[in-house]
């Protein structure tokens, strides 16, 4: 455990979001994002709800499969079913050109959570008050550059406790 992971909790846990607190801090989300979840994988538990409500999705940019495909399906029945009808803004052909999208800026994509989990570009969410077999979240761009990431693998490696 790292005293700047204590940090970050404490900046999270303050500003009640990843992205206000790596303003506090003055730092990316993404790596507030990846130090809380080293310290969650440390002490084995998890410390925030990363989970979004299907009502808070009013406020977001949607781009999801067309009406009718797969997760979409998924989608519309849930956010009826909770009484929160949300029409996505944009509709692509194939999750790559919703991945596409998310990572050019134009939305937040409506993806299932293993296609979300399998493309580094991109962060998943889970959406709280969906019931159901199928595993649905909402992914948006990671906005470090492959230089910054590449500057953490090294550092994590030259720095990392666990490597000595």
């Amino acid at each position: 455990m790292e005293l700047r992971q204590l940090e970050y909790f404490a900046a999270v846990a303050a500003e009640g979001s990843f992205t206000a607190a790596a303003h506090r801090v003055h730092t990316t989300q993404p790596n507030i994002s990846a130090q809380i979840r080293n310290l969650e994988h440390e002490l084995g538990a998890a410390l925030f709800d990363r989970a979004i409500d299907l009502d808070e999705l009013r406020r977001h940019s949607l781009i999801s499969l067309p009406e009718g495909a797969g997760i979409r399906a998924v989608f519309d029945a849930a956010a009826s079913a909770h009484g929160a009808p949300v029409r996505p803004a944009i509709e692509a052909s194939s999750p790559d050109a919703i991945i596409e999208l998310v990572c050019s800026g134009m939305g937040t994509g409506i993806l299932s959570e293993s296609i979300a989990a399998a493309d580094e570009r991109v962060v998943g969410r889970v959406i709280r008050g969906v019931d159901t077999r199928a595993q649905l979240g909402l992914v948006w761009r990671v906005t470090a550059s492959p230089a910054t990431r590449r500057f953490v693998e090294i550092a994590r490696e030259h720095f990392d406790p666990a490597e000595r």
